[in-house]
């Protein structure tokens, strides 16, 4: 009689990598979120995901789609209050680009990818 355990178990185990991904993707995204607008060649994101420690409400970054890690894209300081945070960039070129906001905390608000256009008129995105 043949055993047919461990293709069941390498079964499972491709099924629970495969909704990994899908659930640290929600987990990303979980609460309120970030939203993000464009105006021209500013980009602004705003949340009322983070709490304010020691002064300070959190850093957002904007990547390129070369550049793989927060650290390496143009970061800027939350400001705001305890209902609502934003950060804005200016002379940003078009292309696409993600806005990543973590909190003083270290939890992420939320990731968004924008386009940015040369064309004048504002777009918005919500997650």
């Amino acid at each position: 009689m043949r055993n047919s355990s461990p293709v069941l178990r390498s079964g499972l185990t491709v099924a629970v990598a495969a909704a990994l991904p899908l659930a640290l993707a929600s987990a990303a995204v979980a609460g309120p979120g970030i939203s993000v607008s464009t105006t021209g060649s500013t980009v602004s994101v705003t949340t009322s995901s983070c709490t304010q420690i020691n002064g300070s409400w959190g850093t957002a970054s904007l990547l390129t789609s070369s550049q793989g890690s927060f650290a390496q894209g143009r970061q800027v300081t939350l400001s705001g209050t305890s209902t609502n945070q934003s950060a804005a960039w200016s002379s940003v070129t078009a292309g696409t680009y993600t806005v990543i906001v973590i909190c003083s905390d270290g939890t992420t608000a939320g990731t968004q990818s924008v386009v940015v256009s040369t064309s004048p008129s504002p777009s918005r995105s919500v997650t």
